[in-house]
């Protein structure tokens, strides 16, 4: 299985009118166990990247905070 970054970028703006290979692809998975834990780790995955930005940002305003007091002095 293979994609290509014009298809993905074609299937995330809704471009392409021809969704067979993403069927085909989709039927593929539900046959393999590994396909689905592979995917599963790739949810996992996006959910630590996604918790991590927002620990981040946090991180920014507290430090923000902290600079824009220590002026103040």
């Amino acid at each position: 299985l293979t994609i290509y970054q014009e298809e993905m970028k074609n299937n995330e703006l809704n471009v392409s009118l021809d969704y067979s290979s993403s069927v085909e692809i989709l039927k593929y998975f539900q046959t393999k166990d590994y396909a689905r834990t592979y995917i599963n780790l790739k949810n996992r995955n996006r959910y630590n990247v996604t918790d991590y930005i927002r620990l981040f940002k946090k991180t920014l305003q507290e430090l923000k905070a902290l600079v824009r007091k220590e002026l103040e002095k």
